[in-house]
């Protein structure tokens, strides 16, 4: 009960903040745990598995969705911190949110091999040898492949450092909205279970062996919620950044 009251609190506090309906509120909160919840169970249930494997496939709904999130969030922060620089918001505050666009834009070509999936056209050579999936991607270079934990778990733990800025003046305007904590606690789970399952030895018997594969597989559902998170991170701030610069312009 306490727990309970505690969360109706912190969401009032959200609608208040970023004038946000209590429905909207609950979504916010809530989604993280239902997304991560119902695909863990589908690739974990026998008769659901290959289906929910598969719609992580390249050209399938997850990486699809993480494409249009990613592209769509990179281009809405870039713009935002056009709007910021004209309305002279301090350096620090624009450029933050230019180069935050600029990496969702970069994790949006990424995950679509910079085109390579629509178009269909041919890895060049040089590329081909160092790439461990043959495609248009640095993620997947040779090196690298395997360890996009680290960039997931960075994401995560920025996330989390971003909430408690919201208690420093300066950085507010650039601050995570507390909100969204459920989002980066539930990525940094699946990045702690990445690097525990990575550590797993060659001979883990098969029941560890298919965990490891499930755990691998819902990277591709943590990616689409990481565009996710970064598109509602843009849109509650702009709320607030906008809000305030017009109230201040009344006064």
């Amino acid at each position: 009960m306490k727990a309970n009251n505690i969360i109706v609190r912190h969401l009032q506090r959200a609608q208040r903040t970023y004038t946000i309906g209590g429905s909207a509120s609950w979504i916010i909160f809530a989604a993280p745990y239902l997304i991560v919840g119902v695909f863990f169970f589908l690739i974990s249930w026998a008769p659901t598995q290959d289906f929910a494997a598969l719609l992580t496939f390249p050209n399938y709904p997850i990486e699809w969705v993480t494409f249009v999130v990613c592209l769509l969030a990179g281009l809405f922060s870039v713009r935002l911190a056009l709007r910021l620089r004209s309305t002279r918001q301090r350096p620090l505050v624009w450029m933050f949110y230019i180069v935050f666009g600029v990496g969702l834009l970069w994790t949006a070509g990424e995950v679509s091999a910079w085109g390579q999936q629509v178009l269909g056209y041919r890895t060049p050579h040089w590329m081909e040898m160092r790439n461990a999936q043959g495609q248009m991607t640095l993620h997947n270079m040779y090196g690298w492949q395997n360890h996009n934990h680290w960039l997931r778990t960075v994401f995560a733990a920025g996330g989390l450092i971003g909430i408690a800025l919201q208690n420093h003046p300066r950085y507010r305007k650039i601050a995570a909205p507390a909100i969204l904590f459920s989002w980066f606690l539930v990525i940094a789970i699946k990045c702690a279970l990445d690097f525990w399952t990575k550590n797993f030895p060659p001979d883990s018997t098969w029941h560890w062996l298919i965990f490891q594969w499930i755990v691998n597989r819902t990277s591709k559902v943590v990616k689409m919620m990481i565009g996710i998170a970064a598109g509602l991170y843009l849109w509650l701030n702009s709320r607030v950044i906008f809000a305030s610069t017009e109230n201040a312009d009344r006064e």
